[in-house]
């Protein structure tokens, strides 16, 4: 099995992705809780939670990285002054 230096950089950014929206998940909502005070909702254990809302933010994450286009060097310089 081997692995191209392009494939590092690829697993490596998609790493980061995973580790950002764990910490979202952490900071902002509410980590392994569940997002409302039902009963039915206090079935489902944390981890279940955790995953859920970290999957929401890869989802975000991806969708906003293809929905807005990427600037090459030169448009990036004509945005400046």
């Amino acid at each position: 099995f081997f692995l191209h230096g392009v494939c590092f950089f690829f697993l490596g950014e998609y790493a980061n992705m995973i580790l950002m929206s764990s910490l979202c998940t952490l900071l902002f909502l509410g980590g392994w809780l569940p997002i409302l005070d039902i009963p039915i909702f206090q079935v489902i254990p944390g981890s279940i939670w955790f995953s859920i809302k970290v999957l929401f933010f890869l989802f975000v994450y991806i969708w906003v990285r293809a929905a807005f286009p990427r600037y090459r060097y030169n448009q990036l310089m004509k945005l400046g002054p």
